[in-house]
């Protein structure tokens, strides 16, 4: 048995290191230079590779087999078993490390983003698809609590199959964790995997309550101080300001109020409809804005009626001026259905009120009308 272990032992032991070098290059391993320069020589490296070697391996071995005890193969080849475990072993070794590094760099990661959660005012999740299970960052369970869990998991199930959708925000009204409620606009990104199947949403939460109740609140005071149909202060509100505008006048101010009424405008909504006298009505407000600077205070006084106070004119031909390119502009504003205005300019002189100078210009439009409208007139009392 000696000698038959003798007469193969440097075949089998040549066998076994090519069997050694074969799994360690599968394994993406590289053999060093010394010991491919031998193989090469040798043509062992090229022959390990083939059928013809793999199967005259296994003849051998099997030749061998019952001969062989495992204690008479660590004896004769340890040294060869001790190199093909360490290679392996080896290897086993860096991919464990590189997997603990990239897991702490994620984790580093991990801790950065929530870290800077905590700072804002932003409560990121996780859905995770296959398990169904929400994670919730410490700033989104200290805000949220724990009553929402269903509306972020159909948030995030909304966007999964609209990646468009889920790059554009959009607002939602939760309960916080104190009872109260709030407005956050959501942001959901989905994560696919190389097969481009998603397998997890993350999604970012913003509170905007406190921008959506200024919001709001400036909405309500909209719709108190201006009119509906074209955006101009409403009657109220432009005798508010005007009175302002006169308790700050001297002596010297030259300031001058502008009242518009609009030609037989009862006969234009019985011929075309109270729609087309909206509309007219609109361009009439448009007129006002456009020809009117935003220095000046203008508002729909009635239902076809506009004021316009100027706080300080150069010259009184000034106010005349931008009558005639409001009453230009009107002109050109409705193709449709022609509409004209007369209007009427009321000087501010002494200490006179609102009311005063509004009776003013009246006064002046009824000379206007009167001389058949589409016209521009001052107040007697100036």
């Amino acid at each position: 048995m000696a000698e038959v272990v003798f007469v193969n032992k440097a075949k089998l032991s040549t066998r076994l290191f090519i069997l050694a070098a074969v799994c360690f290059m599968s394994l993406g391993g590289v053999l060093p230079v010394g010991a491919a320069g031998n193989l090469a020589r040798e043509g062992i490296l090229d022959q390990a590779v083939t059928q013809d070697a793999s199967d005259e391996i296994l003849s051998e071995t099997s030749e061998l087999e019952g001969e062989i005890t495992l204690a008479m193969i660590m004896e004769a080849y340890g040294t060869e078993f001790i190199i093909v475990v360490l290679i392996l072993l080896s290897i086993i070794s860096v991919n464990v490390i590189t997997y603990l590094r990239t897991k702490n760099e994620l984790k580093v990661q991990t801790e950065r983003v929530l870290a800077f959660s905590q700072t804002s005012n932003e409560c990121f999740y996780e859905y995770n698809i296959k398990t169904g299970e929400l994670i919730l960052s410490e700033k989104s369970k200290e805000v949220l609590g724990s009553s929402n869990l269903d509306d972020l998991i159909s948030l995030a199930k909304d966007g999964i199959d609209n990646k468009i959708a889920c790059r554009i925000a959009s607002t939602i009204e939760l309960c916080k964790a104190d009872g109260e409620k709030g407005i956050f606009k959501s942001f959901n990104t989905p994560v696919y995997d190389n097969k481009g199947n998603p397998y997890s949403v993350i999604g970012k939460l913003v509170d905007v309550t406190l921008e959506a109740k200024e919001k709001e609140k400036q909405r309500l005071n909209d719709e108190a101080e201006l009119d509906g149909l074209t955006g101009l202060y409403n009657a109220d509100k432009m005798e508010e300001l005007v009175n302002k505008c006169i308790a700050k006048a001297t002596p010297k101010t030259c300031a001058a109020l502008i009242k518009i009424d609009c030609d037989k405008f009862k006969s234009f909504n019985d011929t075309y409809g109270y729609l087309q006298g909206d509309i007219a009505l609109k361009n009439v407000g448009k007129a006002v804005s456009s020809v009117f600077t935003e220095t000046v205070v203008k508002g729909r006084v009635g239902g076809d009626e506009f004021c316009v106070y100027l706080p300080e004119v150069p010259a009184i031909g000034f106010a005349l001026a931008k009558c005639k390119e409001f009453l230009t502009y009107l002109e050109e504003a409705n193709t449709n259905h022609k509409i004209t205005a007369s209007l009427g300019i009321a000087l501010l002189d002494g200490h006179k009120t609102y009311d005063e100078l509004i009776e003013d210009a009246e006064s002046a439009i009824i000379q206007a009308k009167n001389r058949g409208g589409n016209q521009i007139r001052f107040s007697k009392q100036n």
